[in-house]
């Protein structure tokens, strides 16, 4: 009977139908999201390369302005250390003869 028609045959391939193309709608969801993602990270990783490559940039300006005029303000402070030092020298020594002089008074 060729032209008979079979209801369990029916019944039986629609599932399998239904299920490979869910699976396969699935996949190419699965596949587009993985996509993304990996979009995503290259973008992220191409914004973390150009702010490097942005620090890179700054960090040699500082130091060619560095090596251009070498720690010229720390040896500006310097001599005006110095300079202080030169000053305080004889208040200290007043201050250790004083301090002694004390200490001499008190043991006598």
């Amino acid at each position: 009977m060729k032209g008979t028609y079979d209801p369990s045959r029916v019944k039986s391939s629609i599932p399998g139908a239904s299920n490979k193309s869910l699976s396969s709608f699935r996949k190419r969801k699965t596949q587009e999201n993985a996509a993304s993602y990996v979009e995503e990270l290259k973008r992220v990783e191409v914004d973390r390369a150009v702010k490097i490559e942005h620090e890179q940039k700054l960090t040699q300006e500082i130091f060619e302005r560095m090596r251009d005029n070498p720690n010229a303000e720390l040896f500006q402070m310097h001599n005006e250390v110095s300079l202080l030092n030169e000053k305080i020298k004889p208040i200290l020594h007043r201050v250790e003869m004083a301090s002694e002089r004390v200490k001499q008074s008190k043991m006598q």
